[in-house]
């Protein structure tokens, strides 16, 4: 799937019925300019009337903004949960850029058009999108990707596997609600 304008060498991957595996080489095509938009980038970016720009930001009405499980069979933590407020403060205090980057007033602002995703506390990475990973239709729209992410540079909230010592997500589903001003 293309989502961008550039050149683009496209091939196809295939497994035969014995088992092995070949490759068609599509050729380079040139897109000029797209005439579609995914669906998860229009969810990203604000709808078909959005700028190109998102801002999002922890849901202060859920019962529970982050914590742990289950995966695919609820919509929110339910194992261990943080709820909004002081104790994702708390939580947030103590991962890298404290309460700024991960508290109760973080944000994270998605821009498509420039490819970057902007931290509360000004923090700016560039970001991939790829709409092919769908693993659970009613959790997962895609994934966003920052590459050059790092312990120490990260722009979503709390966005650390605390159960593996607090390592930035590099891919990651977005677990916020899109705030559009």
């Amino acid at each position: 799937m293309v989502v961008e304008e550039g050149k683009f060498n496209v091939t196809l991957t295939y497994t035969k019925a014995d088992g092995t595996q070949e490759t068609y080489n599509a050729g380079s095509f040139d897109v000029e300019s797209l005439t579609t938009k995914p669906e998860l980038l229009e969810y990203l970016a604000g709808g078909e009337d959005g700028d190109g720009t998102t801002t999002w930001e922890w849901n202060e009405a859920a019962g529970a903004v982050w914590g742990n499980g289950p995966f695919g069979s609820g919509n929110k933590p339910q194992w261990w949960a943080v709820n909004y407020g002081a104790d994702i403060d708390g939580q947030g205090s103590s991962k890298v850029g404290g309460v700024a980057r991960n508290g109760s007033g973080a944000w994270f602002t998605i821009d498509i058009n420039n490819k970057q995703a902007i931290g509360s506390d000004g923090v700016k990475l560039p970001i991939s999108v790829s709409v092919l990973e769908h693993k659970d239709p009613t959790w997962d729209k895609g994934t966003i990707s920052f590459p050059t992410a790092t312990n120490d540079n990260f722009v979503i909230p709390m966005g650390v596997n605390v159960n593996a010592g607090n390592v930035v997500f590099q891919n990651t589903a977005v677990p916020f609600r899109n705030h559009r001003a």
